[in-house]
């Protein structure tokens, strides 16, 4: 699912932080789950964005994985 995707079209912010580690952890269970994100590190936080039509699921796995919640 992730061949085709392009980080030019990622326009959709799911996640903001300082902490590399967290962007870097979010991205591979991102990736795991079939969705493609573009990571930008900034000089003091790093952005995830998706493309706009995978928002709703990358929050949800975001929030997953942030809070600790198993998936349903």
């Amino acid at each position: 699912m992730t061949e085709d995707f392009h980080p030019e079209d990622a326009t959709a912010e799911v996640w903001s932080g300082t902490d590399k580690d967290v962007a870097r952890s979010l991205k591979d269970s991102l990736r795991e789950n079939g969705i493609g994100c573009a990571l930008a590190k900034g000089e003091t936080c790093s952005r995830l964005a998706v493309l706009p039509s995978n928002e709703a699921r990358a929050r949800e796995i975001i929030r997953e994985v942030v809070e600790g919640i198993p998936p349903e």
